[in-house]
């Protein structure tokens, strides 16, 4: 019930212009009051994507605002591949994606969440620690998600596989011994 209150003010203030900001300042709130709870860093903020036309589930993006490094952050950019790669589904859909440089997991969450693109497999990759800690989070509570709206469980066999948060350098991507998830792929992101 307070999900559906939150997200009615937040629809009726955006269409009043006031946009992002506050949207930002309510997740903060929640987030903050959230992850003091948790004894986690209150240098989170929490952006939600739930679109029922287009989304299977609501994906959860966390950025960190304190961490410094491009891949901590959420990038408008990351909306546009995902436009891109719905008007290109036909060449994505049941293959084996790899997105490098994810940073926060923004547009192959998304991907992998969206009921038309369907690809088989994605795997996230990024080179920094912390990005890809918070990846991982990301991931995590995307799965939880999916799991919370369809009741799954252990059986997520119909979605998209997203493999956890992988390293992956890719300015030495030459010197380096790719196997595994990094060695069979269908597209790259």
């Amino acid at each position: 019930a307070l999900y559906v209150f939150l997200k009615e003010i937040v629809h009726r203030l955006e269409n009043k212009g006031y946009g992002e900001v506050i949207l930002d300042e309510i997740c903060e709130l929640i987030v903050g009051g959230q992850q003091g709870a948790q004894g986690q860093s209150e240098d989170v903020k929490m952006v939600m994507y739930d679109i029922p036309e287009h989304l299977e589930y609501p994906v959860v993006i966390n950025t960190l605002k304190s961490h410094n490094r491009v891949g901590a952050k959420l990038w408008e950019a990351s909306l546009f591949i995902v436009e891109v790669c719905f008007h290109l589904r036909s060449h994505i859909y049941q293959k084996k994606l790899l997105e490098l440089g994810t940073g926060v997991g923004n547009s192959g969450l998304l991907i992998a969440a969206h009921k038309a693109i369907k690809p088989s497999q994605l795997t996230l990759t990024d080179f920094a620690p912390e990005v890809l800690q918070n990846l991982q989070y990301n991931i995590d509570r995307s799965k939880q998600q999916r799991e919370r709206k369809f009741n799954l469980g252990t059986d997520s066999s119909s979605f998209t596989k997203v493999n956890s948060a992988v390293y992956l350098d890719w300015t030495l991507a030459d010197t380096m011994d790719v196997t595994g998830e990094l060695s069979n792929v269908d597209v790259v992101l």
